[in-house]
């Protein structure tokens, strides 16, 4: 099974497949359902659900649905031209602290949830297993389209293992539920003062990262740093702002922010000098967690228009005073409960909206946050809407499925795997609020910084990943 994990890996590589372009991905997974005899459609949504009849000798074993998504997220480093709707993923090995890893040069992997995608593939063909559902959801990383649409009635089984998971020797069996929020300002923007002269401020050089599984490493927000940058340029410097930009999307955390501003022709020099001071204390914060960051300061065409100065304090001031990042851990425990992410800020004539993404394990602390974010930016004189969310997995410690693919791996290697939620948005809330009873799993290999161009795969944990997805099948009666 692992070497037919790999080639259906290497053939996803080639597959354009961003958020919001699954034509070639679905068309593949069509094309390869066919040439194998399953009987496979995509519902309405776009979502590719597969038939899978059982082996020989296994046909009278409960279903089990396999469900990963199809889309992935599209970064690209700094210096790298990638045309996401044609060009292949180049891959490469690294070895770091003796693993070895695969990663993609210069853009995001996509094993997220690339791998999970190929494992339910290779598990098809080449593991012993009762009747399977293949189902291969479209834009998980932007809106849980898929598993939102899904009519359930296109799915049989009550069992279902998610192969989205990050870590090898884990099994989830919860994850939090989110929130998409904008703050939105509008404006009438007013004139460049006579004499004032433009400058661009580039903040570029963090990690970035999964704004659920990464929340807790504490790397710098580009939002949240060029804020603070720019609360001391307005309140020291004369500065006053033009645009302020970062962050694509809402399920990352923005490692890059451009700020262009507007001082008088005089005080250039004292702004240059304050850049170069704000560069060396940001590197002091975020030394050790974000040693690559940068900040940089160049001249640029003098526009004619700018933000309204009190639309720019209450802006920038809100958000140098709203929390970020890790908003409270579970009691007792280590584990992140709830977290809220500035995922990007877009300035456009006349508005600024700023988009976060709020995570909770609980309903009632999501609403805490919510109220939080909510009652801040509506003081800085923002419109604060909710633009999309999705419910939160709520664990089953009883669970059957969990028990099998406990003792699965127990047997395989030894050793008991860790049972925990996922501070992150799993397709699996959504799809059991659909079923009552539906036993739901997520296990996957280890998987270190996805949505982000630090994505690596750790090799060896993917052959383990795929000796246990076949056991528990063959577990399965």
């Amino acid at each position: 099974m692992e070497n037919t994990l790999w080639k259906r890996f290497d053939e996803l590589c080639k597959v354009p497949r961003p958020s919001g372009y699954m034509d070639a991905v679905r068309r593949y997974i069509l094309d390869w359902a066919e040439d194998n005899g399953f009987h496979a459609f995509s519902d309405e949504a776009g979502s590719v659900i597969v038939k899978v009849p059982a082996t020989a000798g296994r046909e009278a074993c409960r279903s089990v649905c396999l469900q990963a998504h199809m889309d992935m997220v599209p970064q690209t480093a700094e210096g790298v031209k990638h045309d996401w709707t044609k060009d292949p993923i180049l891959t490469e090995k690294i070895t770091e602290d003796g693993v070895e890893w695969l990663t993609a040069k210069g853009t995001t992997l996509g094993a997220d949830d690339g791998i999970g995608v190929a494992a339910a593939m290779a598990a098809a063909t080449s593991a012993e297993h009762g009747p399977l559902e293949l189902f291969f959801t479209v834009d998980e990383e932007t809106s849980m389209l898929g598993a939102t649409a899904l009519d359930i009635n296109n799915i049989d089984s009550n069992l279902m293992i998610n192969l989205d998971s990050e870590q090898e020797g884990e099994v989830c069996i919860g994850g939090a539920g989110g929130t998409a929020v904008d703050c939105v300002w509008k404006f009438v923007q007013s004139d460049v003062a006579e004499g004032d002269v433009a400058l661009r401020i580039t903040l570029h050089g963090l990690k970035g990262g999964h704004s659920g599984l990464d929340i807790h490493l504490e790397r710098a927000n580009a939002i949240k740093a060029m804020a603070r940058v720019l609360r001391t340029a307005v309140k020291e410097m004369e500065a006053r702002l033009v645009s302020f930009s970062a962050g694509k999307l809402r399920n990352a955390v923005p490692s890059e922010a451009v700020a262009v501003v507007t001082v008088p022709d005089e005080g250039v020099a004292d702004m240059i000098e304050f850049i170069r001071m704000a560069e060396k204390e940001l590197k002091d914060v975020y030394a050790g967690v974000d040693d690559g960051l940068m900040l940089e300061i160049e001249a640029v065409e003098t526009p004619s228009k700018q933000i309204p100065e009190e639309v720019q304090d209450d802006i920038i001031n809100a958000i140098c005073g709203a929390p970020d990042g890790v908003y409270r851990h579970l009691a007792g425990k280590a584990d992140v409960e709830a977290s809220l992410n500035h995922s990007f800020i877009i300035t456009e004539d006349g508005s600024v909206t700023i988009g976060m993404l709020l995570r909770s394990a609980r309903a009632v602390t999501m609403s805490e946050v919510y109220e939080t974010v909510e009652s801040l930016y509506t003081m800085a004189g923002a419109e604060v809407k909710i633009i999309d969310e999705y419910v939160e997995w709520t664990p089953n410690y009883d669970s059957e499925l969990m028990r099998i693919t406990v003792d699965s791996y127990k047997s395989l290697f030894g050793t008991e795997p860790r049972v925990y939620t996922m501070h992150a948005g799993l397709e699996c809330g959504i799809i059991a609020a659909k079923r009552d009873g539906m036993d739901i799993v997520s296990v996957g290999p280890t998987l270190r910084h996805p949505h982000s161009t630090g994505e690596k795969l750790d090799i060896a944990s993917v052959s383990r990943f795929a000796n246990l997805l076949g056991k528990v099948l063959e577990n399965v009666k």
